[in-house]
């Protein structure tokens, strides 16, 4: 049984093209990952200096969380750290605009 179903691919959907086509993936089929690989390193790097940006603008604007004020109900602790841009946006539109890029 697997000879004939064996030879039943061979026979119809052989052609030259796909015969050249699957050749050059096993000897040069690394370099479909060079695209791949060369996205994902621009996005890491944009997430790094947006996280940097962000933090500087944090810094520069020191908007306080709401949870600092006195009529806080704290149910969750809350961070020391500023609210001003929200880290979560940033990287949304970070990784949101190298895309469509």
């Amino acid at each position: 049984m697997e000879r004939e179903i064996f030879l039943f691919f061979h026979k119809t959907l052989a052609n030259n093209f796909l015969d050249y086509l699957m050749i050059f993936f096993s000897q040069k089929g690394w370099l479909l990952w060079i695209p791949i690989f060369s996205y994902m390193i621009l996005i890491i790097l944009g997430l790094f200096l947006s996280d940097w940006l962000s933090f500087e603008i944090k810094n520069l604007t020191q908007r306080v969380r709401p949870c600092w004020t006195e009529y806080f109900r704290e149910v969750i602790g809350c961070t020391h750290s500023y609210s001003f841009p929200s880290n979560h946006a940033v990287n949304a539109l970070t990784s949101d605009t190298i895309s469509l890029l």
